[in-house]
């Protein structure tokens, strides 16, 4: 990430200094960012900053990159996860009912719904949001995380929704969840077809294994069957896929947040990209990388649950 951040095409010292600064103004800002150094001595003392945790100084904000991660961070890890609960809503139950209803129309549904969700690009779908739910309906707004008029909630973990419950601030409770709605369907509507379709085929599979048939054989309902003997194996292969998807959802955030002007760490990103801030783009990429990381560890933990096969 290092090498291709520096050997993009652009000037960061000229997006810095301006139009109007003498030579003198761009050495400065040069020796102050170490660009006057040869790139592997600029690698070299990135990396002795990060073992410090020290991730360097936007280019763009004149911030510590770590504290600007920490003010945006939030603001995506709360979009995040209300459409990672969406997704889980939406995607396991349909899974769930057209796995048991085959063929029926509750299952054509459903199967049209995904293929939908994984046919329309992100992006798109995000402007048909804002055009018809947006502007043509004015159902709910279309940018920022709260209304103008209404003073954010005092800060404690930096999610408007969050720390306005925990404060009892309701109007910019209501006010900050119908901002996110939009940009939160909009995400969670492509990751829940993917996992409709694997619920879907894993649950078809389970309902077909002799101890299922075996369980309807002893006369146990079709009901208790279903959720009981099939659904926790068959909930298996999901985990890889919601543990997965949260990765995902946390890089395609980049896109929508430009698209619903949501300040998170995808829309500092892309404005850091813009100005070539090198610190800013490997920091967060730095920290991202740590995340899907780790949840890639819960979900090998998550495994042992579901399956007590795979502890041994």
């Amino acid at each position: 990430m290092f090498v291709l951040t520096h050997v993009v095409p652009g000037d960061p010292v000229a997006f810095v200094a301006g139009p109007f600064a003498n030579p003198q103004m761009r050495a400065q800002i040069a020796a102050e960012y170490g660009f006057d150094k040869p790139l592997p001595d600029q690698f070299v003392i990135y990396v002795g900053k990060i073992v410090s945790g020290d991730l360097g100084k936007s280019l763009c904000t004149r911030n510590d990159v770590s504290w600007d991660i920490a003010q945006h961070l939030p603001v995506t890890v709360e979009l995040v996860a209300f459409s990672f609960v969406l997704m889980i809503l939406i995607g396991i139950p349909l899974g769930i009912v057209s796995a048991t209803h085959k063929d029926e129309w509750v299952d054509h549904f459903s199967r049209l719904f995904a293929l939908e969700g994984i046919s329309i690009p992100q992006f798109y779908l995000a402007i048909l949001l804002v055009l018809v739910v947006g502007y043509w309906l004015g159902w709910l707004p279309t940018g920022g995380r709260i209304d103008y008029l209404l003073e954010p909630p005092a800060k404690i973990t930096g999610m408007y929704t969050l720390d306005s419950l925990l404060t009892g601030n309701w109007p910019a409770f209501e006010s900050s969840l119908s901002h996110m709605i939009l940009p939160a369907v909009t995400l969670a509507y492509t990751n829940s077809a993917i996992l409709l379709r694997m619920v879907r085929s894993t649950m078809s599979e389970t309902l077909l294994e002799d101890y299922v048939s075996t369980a309807k054989a002893y006369g146990m309902s079709r009901r208790y069957v279903n959720y009981v003997y099939a659904l926790k194996p068959a909930l298996a292969p999901a985990v890889t896929i919601l543990g997965l998807n949260l990765g995902w959802l946390m890089s395609e955030t980049f896109i929508i947040e430009i698209i619903f002007d949501y300040p998170g760490i995808g829309k500092y990103t892309a404005n850091a990209i813009q100005c070539l801030d090198y610190q800013a783009i490997m920091g967060v990429t730095l920290v991202l990388s740590i995340i899907f990381i780790v949840l890639n560890l819960v979900v090998d933990v998550a495994y042992t649950y579901l399956d007590p096969r795979v502890r041994y």
